[in-house]
């Protein structure tokens, strides 16, 4: 089924007022202070030019697949499949400024175009973004405490003690 950019894609301005009156509250409300992260690092465009030496007239571009992915590890999931459980999520949804999820099929197809360019500008922009901040504070000496601390993903261990 073919699926428009109008479909899918919508703009997003303004960061929505949370209210918790009538306690219908989302799963991802915290989903309000990543969007504004995302407008203040300007990510959308930062990613968006990245990936503009790939040809492609695919609805989904490869800025919304990689915010997607920032999102998706955010909110600690791991599996692509995992998308179903925020998948109709209205404030995930708004942060990501789309009306709905692509499919996991249309994602792991688009990250299978990506080429070696593609993973190097990412990596580029991933060190822009802690570096930059960084360089503004002027700091003489930063030390990085790595405690061996263990984060849990369900099934195995992860971190700096493995």
């Amino acid at each position: 089924m073919r699926i428009s950019k109008t479909q899918i894609l919508r703009r997003v301005y303004s960061i929505p007022e949370i209210r918790f009156e009538d306690q219908r509250l989302s799963s991802y409300s915290g989903m309000v202070v990543v969007q504004e992260l995302f407008k203040r690092l300007q990510l959308r465009s930062r990613l968006r030019g990245y990936f503009l030496h790939i040809k492609s007239n695919a609805v989904v571009g490869f800025h919304v697949i990689t915010l997607l992915l920032i999102v998706h590890l955010m909110l600690g999931y791991r599996r692509l499949r995992e998308m179903e459980r925020y998948e109709e999520d209205p404030l995930v949804l708004r942060a990501l400024g789309l009306s709905r999820l692509p499919d996991v099929s249309t994602v792991s197809r688009r990250l299978s175009e990506l080429d070696r360019e593609s993973i190097r500008r990412v990596r580029e922009v991933n060190r822009d973004l802690v570096l930059e901040p960084l360089a503004a504070m002027g700091l003489s000496r930063l030390t990085m405490d790595f405690d061996g601390s263990v984060l849990s993903t369900g099934r195995v261990a992860e971190g700096t003690a493995v």
